[in-house]
């Protein structure tokens, strides 16, 4: 089990997305997880987090089927 555990909701979030994901996984620390929650964008965020989840085996991608709204979601990486 990995020592740290990052969860980051998304909504809409193509601008920002990949430079998050890039910083951590630049970072000289390697021992995490991280779930990334996609709260039913309406853009690129899917195919980036997708992406992103193919080519690290620490990054999990969950896309909600329907909007839950952004503190839902902030809970759900939470829990």
């Amino acid at each position: 089990m990995a020592k740290v555990f990052i969860g980051m909701p998304a909504y809409n979030s193509s601008r920002f997305v990949r430079e998050a994901v890039d910083s951590l996984r630049n970072q000289s620390y390697t021992d995490w997880k991280m779930l990334i929650s996609d709260d039913a964008s309406t853009d690129e965020t899917r195919s980036i987090c997708e992406e992103y989840e193919k080519k690290d085996q620490r990054i999990t991608y969950c896309r909600q089927p329907k909007n839950i709204g952004q503190f839902d979601n902030f809970k759900l990486v939470l829990d």
